[in-house]
């Protein structure tokens, strides 16, 4: 049997906790790349491309650049997601806070989405 010393213990909750907060402002700022970028404990920057309002007619336009707000995704597999806000009106800051309080309502047995409600 395996028993993990002290010194290997603290290094593998050194490696669990640099699982958090992966994100930093300043990256967040600069990300052009779309797709789901984890902060950690269900957190996520949701970069998607950005378009222009629907025409009457044909296919709405891309414009450059994206959008960007964050999400909250949980359940197995990240079945339920529910967003936090656009970015930049949501700072990194406040969508960390946000996510914490979901995490607290799921953990305590709420729905955090239906909870919002």
């Amino acid at each position: 049997m395996y028993t993990e010393t002290s010194d290997q213990a603290v290094e593998a909750e050194g490696t669990m906790a640099s699982n958090l907060h992966r994100l930093t402002a300043l990256w967040v700022a600069k990300c052009r790349k779309e797709g789901l970028h984890a902060d950690g404990a269900c957190l996520y920057l949701k970069v998607a491309p950005r378009y222009a309002p629907k025409p009457k007619q044909g296919k709405p336009r891309k414009l450059t650049g994206v959008t960007k707000s964050w999400v909250f995704r949980y359940g197995q597999r990240g079945k339920h997601v529910m967003g936090l806000g656009r970015y930049p009106d949501v700072s990194l800051k406040r969508a960390r806070e946000k996510a914490t309080q979901c995490r607290m309502l799921r953990d305590s047995g709420v729905d955090p989405l239906s909870h919002k409600r």
